[in-house]
């Protein structure tokens, strides 16, 4: 027999050559192969080592399994990212440093901490407020510790320029090689019009500037921007978006015009960004940003905290651009269908194209409107509009408004002008759009009416009347509601003195019928001393928006401060009435920035600065009054546009002034004045007819 452990020949229990116990004899006996004096159990141990092996994988695989999760996990808290800020200052900051407010808000120690690096180029306004920039150049700066820092001098250039843009975003390219890029216009917009008005130049960069830029750069294909981002008024379009979709993944922009703050800055929402941010991430910290600087604004004016519903109107959205695709595909089949129904539907597109929402009524106007209120306003005359309206959701995966119209993404409706018509097929999100809306305009242009040469004939009617409301209603013929595309009326007061001032622009009114109808309720203002109710005046006030529960005016007046230069002329109240605050509650104040191009004839912009009333002594009314009826008692149709108004005022100290709801209960003279549009846009008056 052999020894178990050395498998030596042996005739007794215990091993003489190795002294083990010859307890493995058996085992030798029945099971053991003995091949080059190693001894090997084949079913045994050959399922112990199967064990082994696999206990073995396991643990390597759930440990590579950690050691992967936490390397990603560090992989992606140590990826870069770099920002880039296209700034045209502009009369923005020449007037009132809103551009240097807004960078002073950054935080070098948060911004390097997250990986992140913020690099800008600037230029296109004839005054900086801050001593790092240049008025002389058009530079580039990144962000340091000590602030911004110049990496690239160049000589003043036209920030309106594609050469430019395109120099910029392959600097950036080149220069800073990080995991992902963000790109941010700083400007005025203008709509389907783009961006970055320069004051040096007067050039603007349009919407084929920008498309070309982005191809002479590398950020597209597979290294597209992670956003798009517009700090600027009524970028967030369906054309601006299709212009982007080969360049970004996401387009933050807004609808509506923005607010600038000079008490907060849109930019410092940048300390919080991070390089494993998606776009989505990006676009709200973006807009909470903007939502909380809009509404610290509007509670300095009022005084009073109120949240961001209650404030001056706003929008602001993102939209995933690999889904603009498919708007444009249900755009098309949309408008195919509006084609096929415009010649005998021409009249009633217009009726419904002029009472929508559309940001920015007042000149100039860019005829632009919500595009998922348009698949739902002209939705009669298509089966496509909730297949159009489906598609807009899906692609505007967020968005804020604190208005009932807005969803996320406009669109080019011309209306008031065609200024945009001519080179729309450039950047037409669908072909059979463009059909449509040049074959409306040329529809719309040839619906003038002789109609209404003689409305100011007609007989207006009032019912109903009580101290705070009146009916009035007008009848019309046939052919003159056939013909109608827009109405509203004024409120007019006889002072006594041959002349008579607005002090309502009504825009709330309906059709009954072969009568067009309104209802004046509580929406006329007063503005009077707190403390000497005595001192008042009636102040204008335009209708913005009507609901059951309130009305939105605005009122236009001049704040002032005797002994100080101020380049404020003119300042906007927006103003709450409603039935249970007799008191209108202030909902923002703000000056407009306007062109200050004098040579730009094509079109202008403008865009609205939040101002404190504490930083002003006074205010000032501006109210026109005119000459509706002349010396001989005739009354003149045309009294707005040719009659010799005069201007009247009255000052108020800022801390002590209040609006308060007018009636018809005092001892004045009220008159309504019905305007009407015709399919053409001309305007006629009725004549007045008293209230009270």
């Amino acid at each position: 027999m052999y020894c178990g452990k050395c498998g030596k020949n042996i005739n007794s229990n215990f091993c003489p050559y190795c002294g083990a116990k010859n307890e493995y004899q058996n085992n030798i006996n029945n099971n053991i192969v003995v091949n080059n004096n190693i001894s090997t159990n084949n079913n045994l141990g050959k399922k112990k080592f199967d064990t082994v092996k696999l206990l073995i994988a396991l643990i390597l695989f759930f440990v590579l399994l950690f050691v992967s999760m936490v390397g990603y996990s560090i992989y992606k808290n140590n990826r870069s990212r770099t920002i880039m800020i296209y700034m045209v200052g502009s009369n923005l900051e020449s007037r009132s440093g809103l551009a240097t407010l807004d960078l002073s808000y950054l935080d070098y120690n948060k911004i390097n901490s997250n990986k992140v690096k913020v690099v800008l180029i600037a230029g296109g306004t004839k005054s900086w407020k801050n001593n790092y920039i240049d008025v002389g150049e058009t530079s580039i700066y990144e962000l340091k510790e000590n602030g911004f820092v110049k990496v690239d001098q160049m000589s003043i250039d036209n920030m309106g320029s594609q050469d430019n843009l395109t120099y910029f975003l392959n600097y950036v390219h080149n220069n800073y090689k990080t995991n992902k890029y963000d790109f941010i216009y700083w400007n005025h917009g203008g709509a389907v019009d783009g961006s970055e008005y320069d004051d040096f130049t007067n050039d603007h960069l349009d919407l084929i500037e920008m498309a070309n830029s982005f191809e002479k750069s590398n950020f597209k294909g597979s290294n597209k921007l992670e956003v798009i981002a517009f700090r600027t008024c009524l970028n967030s379009t369906i054309e601006v978006a299709n212009i982007y979709k080969k360049y970004a993944r996401y387009l933050v922009a807004s609808e509506e015009v923005t607010m600038g703050s000079k008490y907060d800055s849109a930019l410092r929402f940048i300390n919080i960004i991070r390089p494993s941010d998606e776009g989505i991430d990006f676009g709200k910290k973006q807009i909470t940003n903007y939502k909380e600087t809009v509404t610290k604004y509007c509670n300095l004016v009022e005084r009073v905290e109120k949240d961001e519903n209650y404030c001056v109107n706003a929008t602001y959205s993102i939209v995933d651009l690999s889904k603009v695709d498919n708007i444009n595909e249900d755009l098309d089949s949309f408008s195919e269908d509006l084609n096929k129904n415009i010649a005998t539907q021409s009249n009633n597109m217009i009726k419904k194209r002029a009472n929508m929402n559309q940001y920015v009524e007042e000149e100039p106007a860019y005829d632009m409107i919500d595009l998922y209120d348009l698949a739902d306003t002209f939705g009669d005359y298509s089966k496509n509009g909730n297949n159009l309206k489906k598609s807009v959701e899906k692609a505007v995966v967020y968005n804020w408004t604190n208005n009932n119209y807005s969803h996320g993404l406009s669109i080019y409706f011309p209306f008031n002008r065609k200024i945009f018509l001519n080179k729309y097929s450039d950047f037409e999100p669908s072909k059979n759009y463009g059909l449509f809306i040049n074959s409306f305009y040329n529809y719309k242009e040839g619906g003038g009416s002789s109609s209404f040469n003689n409305v100011s004939n007609n007989d207006i009617n009032v019912s109903k009347v009580t101290n705070d409301s009146a009916d009035i209603e007008v009848e019309l013929s046939e052919e003159q509601i056939k013909n109608i595309s827009k109405a509203g009326y004024y409120i007019i007061v006889d002072t006594k003195d041959g002349y008579y001032q607005i002090v309502f622009n009504g825009k709330d009114y309906r059709i009954d019928g072969n009568k067009l109808k309104a209802n004046v309720k509580g929406k006329m203002l007063r503005i009077s001393d707190s403390e000497y109710e005595d001192l008042s005046i009636w102040v204008p006030a335009i209708e913005k928006e009507t609901t059951d529960k309130y009305t939105d005016v605005q009122v236009i007046v001049s704040p002032n401060n005797p002994g100080f230069a101020d380049d404020v002329k003119v300042a906007y109240f927006d103003v709450r009435i409603d039935d249970k605050n007799r008191e209108g509650t202030i909902k923002g104040f703000y000056g407009i920035e306007e062109d200050s191009s004098k040579d730009k004839t094509n079109f202008s912009y403008s865009a609205p600065v939040g101002l404190k009333l504490d930083d002003f002594f006074y205010i000032e009314t501006v109210s026109s009054h005119y000459k509706v009826i002349d010396d001989n008692g005739v009354y003149n149709p045309n009294w707005i546009n040719t009659s010799n108004g005069i201007i009247q005022g009255m000052y108020f100290r800022t801390n002590r002034f209040k609006f308060i709801k007018e009636d018809f209960s005092s001892n004045y003279d009220y008159y309504a004045v019905f305007i009407i549009k015709d399919m053409a846009n001309n305007e006629y008056y009725t004549k007045p007819v008293k209230i009270k």
